[in-house]
């Protein structure tokens, strides 16, 4: 064998090693950077995780106040209610028996105001009525837009 020849073989053997050296360089560098970038994700993931289970709890914090709110406004106005019912009561039993002392005298009169405090009363009542429907249904509102945002921030988890 000529010595150029041997020569140029042992080139090429060298070149070999080095382009197998750099083939397993890059293949331990891939292998480190698709580590590097798994474990990131998952960080990054659990972070999202993280921050989706503290939204929860404080939409559930929130809603379980606007609960107690409700349950308190509600037994609010029954107790008001029932004060206003036993007041109407007492004021008929009232109106009834001084109407039946002075019948003879002021029937007329007396009826008429009677009917007219029984008619603004039931119109309060009415407006009572209304304005709790109207606030019912205004948590109803923000309670199904807190559910929906609980259902985005669940399929966004």
């Amino acid at each position: 064998m000529n010595p150029d020849h041997l020569l140029h073989l042992e080139t090429i053997r060298s070149i070999i090693d080095r382009l197998r050296d750099t083939v397993e360089s890059f293949a331990a560098r891939e292998a480190t950077l698709e580590r590097d970038h798994n474990l990131q994700l998952h960080r990054e993931r659990e972070g999202w995780e993280e921050a989706a289970n503290r939204r929860r709890e404080q939409l559930e914090a929130a809603l379980a106040a606007a609960g107690e709110r409700q349950a308190t406004e509600l037994s609010a106005l029954r107790d008001r209610n029932r004060r206003r019912r036993d007041w109407i009561d007492r004021a008929h039993k009232a109106s009834r028996n001084r109407v039946a002392r002075t019948l003879a005298e002021q029937e007329g009169h007396r009826v008429y105001q009677l009917q007219m405090a029984m008619i603004q009363q039931k119109r309060d009542l009415v407006t009572s009525r209304d304005q709790l429907h109207q606030r019912h249904e205004a948590y109803q509102a923000e309670l199904a837009q807190e559910r929906d945002a609980l259902v985005k921030l669940r399929k966004a988890a």
